[in-house]
């Protein structure tokens, strides 16, 4: 089995999802690729420890680092791979359900149920057909509109043969595409009984400069995912929601003018 990190300017020891991984380490096959824009010791870090690091030397994006480093990884029906962002916090509980599961080999999706403190990020729903709306609790998931974020998603290497990530979007609506591509192949998901824990950096507040550049690339990605979608419209009502939101945040009509 293979837990795949994708690390972003910051240094391996400060990503909570490698600190998760160490304890299990020897039982799985660690690889990082770093998509950081700024000099770290990752890659000697990653060396001495074992686990294999690749990079562009920049940011390269979410959809081309998980399909660079899933055309080097054999597409087998009996392995798996879990997915991860860096800052996800991963109880010991979480890994024991994953190996018992994964003998199993019909679960072709694992998904664990992703909180960020009381708000329940993943599974959602789809709403329109593409739209990700959020649910309270577990009960309400229906398998047939499903959609999930990344991290900590646990998926069968021989789907890869099937689904790739759309190299059109960068960041932003890369897992729900995804998962519109898996409820369209009817593929098999288990949703998993433990929780684990997401730091959504989104939720803080940055610089007004980092939240103009982070805008540009989600506007960029949301329009990609919602023109694939045909749902053009959907899209303009959301990104000016969120335009608006960030207006009222940092006090700024920036936003409107991107």
């Amino acid at each position: 089995m293979y837990a795949l990190v994708v690390i972003y300017n910051k240094s391996c020891d400060e990503s909570q999802s490698l600190v998760s991984l160490r304890s299990i380490s020897e039982q799985i096959s660690v690889i990082v690729f770093d998509n950081s824009t700024m000099s770290n010791a990752n890659k000697e870090w990653c060396n001495e420890r074992g686990y294999t690091y690749y990079s562009e030397s920049k940011n390269i994006g979410l959809s081309k680092a998980y399909n660079i480093v899933l055309s080097k990884l054999k597409k087998s029906d009996h392995d798996y791979i879990m997915i991860l962002d860096d800052d996800t916090y991963l109880p010991e509980n979480y890994f024991h359900e994953v190996f018992r599961k994964i003998q199993n080999p019909q679960y072709q999706l694992l998904l664990p149920i992703v909180m960020s403190g009381e708000l329940m990020m993943s599974p959602c729903k789809m709403v329109l057909g593409c739209k990700p709306s959020g649910l309270h609790n577990k009960n309400e998931i229906d398998i047939s509109k499903i959609s999930a974020i990344n991290s900590g998603m646990v998926v069968r290497l021989d789907v890869y043969k099937r689904i790739s990530y759309d190299e059109n979007m960068f960041l932003d609506c890369v897992d729900h595409d995804f998962m519109n591509q898996v409820r369209q192949q009817g593929l098999k998901i288990c949703i998993m009984e433990n929780e684990i824990q997401q730091n959504y950096s989104l939720n803080s507040k940055g610089t007004i400069e980092s939240a103009v550049f982070r805008f540009t690339i989600q506007k960029k990605d949301l329009k990609a995912y919602y023109k694939k979608n045909n749902h053009m419209l959907v899209c303009d009502l959301y990104i000016l929601w969120i335009a608006m939101k960030l207006a009222i945040k940092y006090k700024s009509f920036k936003f409107f003018i991107l």
